[in-house]
C-alpha cells in the first residue's frame, strides 16, 4: 500500500526542571492511503505525543522534537515553517482531540466554529461557508442542522459535541484524520454510533485514519493495522488479524490477554475455590519516565526477561512481511549471548 505518511526515527522530549522525559523515542511507522492505523498502549506511552508531533501542536518549551522525519507526500512536516504547517493543519490533516467536553470554545456558537475552519482553509464567503457547515452537521447525523448552527456547546450532550468535532475535522475533506481517543467518556451506545460514522465516512471519502486508543476492542473493529507503544518506544506492529491471533511481544500478549470476555476463558487467573476466575493482568506498573530502567523498558514487568533485557534495547526484528517486533526473545541465541557479554574497556 502506498504510504500517505512516513514517520521515521521520531524523537520527542519534554525538558522539565526535574529532567528530560523522552515521550517518543525512535518511533517509525507508515500510514497508507485509505488505511486505518491503530496506535495503542497504556496511558503515558506516547500515543498523543506522536499525534501532536505530526501537527506540531506541542508547547515549545518544554517540548522539543529532537530528530526524525514525518513525510507527508513529498514534504517533511518537521522542516516546514509555522505558516506552511498552519495551511496543512485542519485542512489536509485534521484532528479530533481527546476530550469533546473541552475541545469546543464555550463562548462561540457551533456554527461560528465550523465556519471559521471552512473559511480559513477553503476561502469561501460567509453564505457558502454556512451551507458547507450545515452539510457537514447533517453528514455526521446531527438533526435540525440549520438550527443547531446557532447553539452553544453547553447545549450539546457529549455524543453531540463529539459529532460536531468530527464535522469540524472533516469539513475540509482531509487526507488524514487523527482521532485521539474519540470515544472517551461516551456511553457504549453513542460510542458504537461514532465508530460506525467514522467507518462510513472513511469508505465515502477515502481518507486515512490514525486511531489512538487504549481500547483494543475498538481497534479490533476499526483498524487495518496496529502499532503498539510502551514507554515511548514502538514494540510491535502488524496487521490487525495477525496481531490479535499471533502477538509476539510479551507486552502485546499482556494487553490482549487482559481484555474481558463474555466467554469462559481457560487462561484466566484461578481464584479461590468457589469464586469466579480473575481476569489476567500485567504485573507491576509503568516506569517513571524520569527514571527509566536500562535496556527494554518493559523488562521489570516481563515474565520472560533475560539478563540482556536489562542492559540493551532489542533491535527491530521483522518476523514476516508487515510484522515486526522489538524483543530479545526473537533474536538468535548468538546475538543474545553477545549482548550479555560484559563490555571490555582498554
Amino acid at each position: 500500500m502506498e504510504p500517505l505518511v512516513e514517520i521515521r526515527n521520531l524523537r520527542t522530549s519534554f525538558r522539565t526542571e526535574d529532567g528530560t522525559v523522552r515521550a517518543v523515542d525512535d518511533v517509525s511507522f507508515d500510514i497508507g492511503r485509505g488505511e486505518v492505523v491503530g496506535l495503542v498502549g497504556e496511558s503515558g506511552c506516547g500515543k498523543t505525543a506522536v499525534s501532536l508531533s505530526i501537527l506540531q501542536l506541542l508547547p515549545t518549551p518544554p517540548a522539543v522534537i529532537e530528530g526524525g522525519e514525518i513525510r507527508f507526500g513529498s514534504r517533511d512536516l518537521l522542516k516546514l515553517s509555522g505558516e506552511e504547517i498552519r495551511r496543512i493543519r485542519g485542512n489536509e490533516i485534521a484532528m479530533i482531540f481527546q476530550e469533546p467536553m473541552t475541545s469546543l470554545n464555550p463562548v462561540y456558537t457551533i456554527g461560528d466554529q465550523l465556519m471559521e475552519t471552512i473559511q480559513l482553509h477553503q476561502r469561501l464567503d460567509t453564505h457558502a461557508a454556512r451551507a458547507r457547515a450545515i452539510e457537514m452537521l447533517k453528514l455526521v447525523g446531527i438533526p435540525r442542522a440549520d438550527e443547531v448552527m446557532g447553539e452553544y456547546p453547553h447545549r450539546f450532550s457529549g455524543g453531540m459535541r463529539q459529532r460536531a468535532m468530527i464535522a469540524m475535522a472533516l469539513s475540509c475533506d482531509p487526507k488524514l484524520l487523527i482521532a485521539d481517543e474519540p470515544t472517551t467518556a461516551l456511553d457504549v451506545t453513542i460510542q458504537a454510533q461514532i465508530l460506525e460514522l467514522m467507518h462510513e465516512l472513511r469508505e465515502r471519502i477515502g481518507m486515512s485514519i490514525l486511531f489512538i486508543t487504549h481500547d483494543l476492542s475498538v481497534i479490533a473493529e476499526m483498524a487495518d493495522r496496529v502499532v503498539v507503544m510502551y514507554s515511548g518506544k514502538l514494540v510491535e506492529q502488524a496487521d490487525v488479524q495477525t496481531l490479535f491471533l499471533s502477538p509476539e511481544h510479551p507486552y502485546t500478549k499482556g494487553l490482549i490477554g487482559s481484555r474481558p470476555s463474555i466467554d469462559e476463558d481457560d487462561s484466566a487467573v484461578p481464584a479461590e475455590p468457589g469464586l469466579r476466575r480473575r481476569l489476567p493482568f500485567i504485573r507491576g506498573s509503568v516506569p517513571n519516565p524520569l527514571h527509566m530502567p536500562g535496556g527494554c523498558p518493559f523488562h521489570p514487568r516481563c515474565d520472560y526477561a533475560m539478563p540482556v533485557c536489562g542492559t540493551e534495547m532489542p533491535p527491530r526484528t521483522e518476523l514476516r512481511e508487515g510484522h515486526d517486533v522489538r524483543c530479545w526473545l526473537h533474536e538468535s541465541p548468538d546475538s543474545v549471548a553477545r549482548a550479555d557479554e560484559p563490555e571490555v574497556r582498554s
